[in-house]
């Protein structure tokens, strides 16, 4: 929940369509979020101060394994939306925070990530290639989200901290590219193998569009951020403006990428929608396409491209209705007492 609300936030913050009051929604909406993480978050410590093994319990279940790494996501997003929001000048006390906590992130992510999937290698229940979903991609992506979060810090920064940043950003990304890359051809041979997944699990479908999308975000604001004239840069001229080119190809790449797992989510779902009930899958409605819209925008910025830019405000508008009617099932579910 608390990621969906921070990405719509974020989303919010990034349109290219402004219009007064547009900065206020997503501000109220960010604090929203931040309600809902620290309230989620003390319900969670409470229980496992009551039942210290509770938490322990929940990392060797291979399913709620994968999902303690929306805590991460949720985390990428509450940070990336200070920034956009606050737009801190380097040197600020809030700036020397919001880099502190780049820092922090990528190693705790990293080290998150490589735990995970070693606890999952080693534990007693096989994950099985015919029941792969997309949520084995889950451990690796706040990792992918090292590369967005560094594209979204460094433009406000000088150059000597801003490389640094950008450099990391890049090879977290990589690594979390790669590895999502890899895990969601294990997803496509489960497709082939055993078809489509449940009605009630399709909206988990979603959350392959989001690595490709962020990487694409990644690469182009990294590249737009780079320092045109200092250190390796300043030695080779040409080179800041030869990477902004190819980053704007390569993320058109994982762009269409996407796209296609985002039309075969859609058409799953449309399938069985009489048959779904609410599950909280139904945030991977909200957190991946956010990714998507914003590398649309980027897209668009770095093409000059007003219909892609409205397409990108479209997916906007469509998100947030998304966001509406999965916070309110969400909630009428919790009326009616069903068991998440």
């Amino acid at each position: 929940m608390p990621m969906a609300t921070f990405g719509l936030s974020l989303l919010l913050s990034t349109d290219p369509h402004r219009f007064p009051g547009l900065q206020t929604i997503g501000i109220a909406i960010y604090f929203l979020g931040l309600v809902q993480f620290c309230t989620i978050l003390i319900v969670i410590l409470v229980r496992a101060i009551i039942r210290p093994s509770s938490f322990i319990n929940s990392l060797k279940d291979p399913q709620e394994a994968l999902y303690f790494s929306t805590f991460w996501l949720a985390s990428a997003c509450l940070i990336m939306g200070a920034h956009q929001y606050a737009l801190p000048i380097d040197g600020s006390r809030l700036s020397t925070m919001l880099r502190a906590l780049f820092w922090t992130y990528a190693a705790c992510t990293y080290l998150a990530a490589t735990f995970l999937y070693l606890l999952l290698f080693r534990g007693e229940h096989t994950f099985l290639a015919n029941l792969c979903t997309p949520a084995w991609v889950l451990p690796i992506l706040p990792v992918t989200l090292c590369g967005t979060m560094s594209g979204i810090l460094s433009p406000n920064l000088l150059p000597y901290h801003k490389l640094p940043i950008i450099i990391a950003g890049l090879t977290f990304q990589g690594l979390g590219t790669l590895v999502s890359i890899l895990v969601t051809s294990i997803y496509l041979y489960r497709l082939f193998e055993s078809g489509l997944p449940k009605p009630d699990e399709r909206p988990s479908m979603f959350i392959a569009v989001g690595p490709p999308s962020f990487t694409a975000v990644g690469l182009i604001r990294m590249a737009e951020s780079l320092p045109d004239h200092y250190d390796y840069f300043e030695r080779i001229p040409q080179a800041a403006t030869i990477l902004q080119v190819v980053a704007v190809y390569v993320a058109i790449y994982f762009w269409a990428y996407a796209l296609w797992f985002s039309c075969i989510s859609v058409l799953a779902c449309l399938a069985q929608m009489g048959q779904m009930s609410f599950h909280l899958s139904w945030y991977a409605f909200i957190f991946p396409n956010v990714g998507f819209a914003i590398a649309t925008a980027d897209i668009g910025m770095a093409l000059g491209s007003p219909p892609v830019l409205w397409v990108s405000t479209s997916m906007t508008l469509v998100i947030t209705i998304a966001w509406l009617f999965v916070t309110l099932n969400h909630l009428l579910a919790v009326y009616k007492g069903k068991d998440f």
